[in-house]
């Protein structure tokens, strides 16, 4: 769980394997796999949880909280036209 100012967010491994790819890919190289990360938040969306669902969307799930509506909690996922859309289809209980 990570929390902010804004939101909090939960991650949930989806899948293992591709989860040990990245891990692979970060202990080879930790300051290209996290500039990576940073470049995509900064350049390419503009926005942190875009660039790790970008990086570890085949690998995890990703969740935020409001903090003005912490009774749900919402699946982000990455969609073609806008680079953050947050799903509100299924509230997690």
């Amino acid at each position: 769980m990570i929390v902010t100012q804004e939101n909090a967010y939960v991650a949930t491994i989806k899948n293992w394997s591709a989860l040990q790819t990245l891990y692979n890919e970060y202990l080879a190289n930790p300051t290209v796999f996290n500039s990576n990360i940073v470049y995509k938040s900064q350049n390419v969306y503009e926005s942190a949880e875009a660039a790790i669902m970008d990086v570890f969307g085949a690998a995890i799930n990703f969740y935020t909280v409001f903090h003005d509506d912490p009774n749900h909690c919402f699946p982000l996922i990455l969609s073609g036209s806008n680079p953050l859309d947050m799903v509100h289809l299924y509230p997690c209980q």
